[in-house]
């Protein structure tokens, strides 16, 4: 399932394809702001039992990623301020953050990632090669190694293209057993278009209300 939430500018979306087409035809005016633009887009798998899930687990960490794949070092003193937004929305659900030294494994892990290229796809094909490096994962699933890709419930339904900039928060079902073979069940994502665009005062300006936004429109979680 998929929501999303336009916010001053003129974004189409196209259920089925998810193309968010943005034109200067579509404007009444010039385009002044990158918050003109801004777009967040929220899918869920339906089959997960979110009412049942109280514990998180989310690293300190937000990664950047190329086209390729490729791992990049940090480039924001954002990031923080950002995580601590995205911790402040799952406080306020009544989630239990844990550390991730936690011995007890946590219903779910939350992880950000930011690409730095465009991308012709809503999901993460790399996401293993972005968090393989988690001391979590050996402790709560030693199961699972880098043969394991993420299973995007979405996937297939929805394409599309993230634009640089945009910020990706994803919900990975922990210690429980996947349905399918060497697959990890991602069960939530939160993708705001381009948040990290712009001037830092304009990120600074846009990015509370923004992941705000993916919160209240899944409110399931």
């Amino acid at each position: 399932m998929l929501r999303w939430r336009r916010f001053s500018g003129r974004a189409v979306l196209w259920v089925g394809s998810m193309v968010i087409a943005v034109g200067t035809a579509c404007y009444p005016g010039v385009i002044e702001g990158v918050g003109e633009l801004d777009l967040v887009v929220t899918a869920y798998d339906p089959a997960a039992s979110f009412g049942s899930l109280t514990s998180y687990v989310m690293p300190d960490t937000i990664i950047r990623v190329d086209a390729a794949g490729t791992d990049l070092p940090p480039a924001s003193d954002l990031d923080q301020q950002v995580l601590d937004a995205v911790a402040t929305e799952f406080a306020a659900l009544g989630y239990t953050r844990l550390a991730p030294s936690s011995l007890t494994a946590p219903d779910v892990v939350v992880v950000l990632t930011v690409n730095v290229d465009e991308l012709p796809r809503w999901t993460d094909p790399f996401w293993w090669g972005y968090w393989d490096w988690f001391e979590g994962w050996s402790r709560w699933s030693p199961s699972w190694d880098t043969g394991w890709t993420p299973r995007y419930p979405w996937a297939g339904k929805y394409a599309g293209v993230r634009s640089p900039g945009t910020l990706q928060i994803t919900m990975i079902a922990s210690g429980q057993t996947p349905t399918e073979a060497r697959v990890i069940p991602a069960i939530w994502a939160g993708t705001i278009d381009g948040l990290f665009t712009g001037t830092e005062a304009s990120v600074v300006s846009r990015f509370q209300s923004l992941i705000r936004q993916a919160f209240d429109q899944s409110p399931y979680l």
